[in-house]
């Protein structure tokens, strides 16, 4: 799964979406996983002087997490949401433990299921509202957040060397 944010214009003029797109993981053939994805998208709502890149990645990923959980996704599937947004997944694995930065597989995190649980955990972070909606989201899921290298296309031309983690960013970009 992977998710991105965008945010156009700053303070009053601020604008912002979020967009999440889900390869099929049971498809083997790679062009037919990526061309049968789902992906939706949200808008972010409130004070266009509140909205940031990091509560239009929040947005995103809070988005899908729901899609996940409305449409009967349960804890015995783990999730891992890779977002483009260093600075989301690491002020969210300063307070919860279930996040992690690229390079990290998902087998060796040490995950906190208590971590980040509290309202209280989420205080004085920037988006609290969001992060403790996810946090009560979290719950019916086992979640990690990784951080990857966004923008392939900044990196190569050459789409025949992106990885499925390039092409989930790609297209998850485009659609926010």
């Amino acid at each position: 799964i992977r998710t991105d944010g965008s945010q156009i214009g700053r303070n009053a003029a601020a604008k912002g979406t979020g967009a999440w797109i889900i390869f099929d993981p049971f498809e083997i053939d790679f062009d037919k996983r990526i061309s049968e994805a789902v992906a939706g998208g949200t808008v972010v709502h409130g004070d266009p002087g509140l909205i940031t890149s990091a509560r239009c990645e929040l947005t995103a990923v809070l988005s899908v997490v729901m899609f996940l959980v409305t449409n009967g996704w349960s804890r015995e599937w783990p999730v891992t949401i890779e977002l483009d947004n260093q600075a989301v997944v690491r002020k969210g694995s300063r307070q919860a433990r279930w996040m992690t930065m690229d390079g990290e597989e998902a087998e060796e995190r040490q995950v906190d299921t208590e971590a980040g649980s509290r309202v209280e955990d989420w205080l004085g972070a920037s988006d609290p509202d969001l992060w403790t909606e996810l946090v009560a989201w979290r719950t019916k899921l086992d979640l990690a957040l990784q951080w990857t290298p966004g923008h392939p296309e900044r990196r190569t031309r050459n789409t025949s060397r992106w990885s499925e983690s390039d092409w989930g960013n790609f297209k998850a970009d485009a659609l926010a």
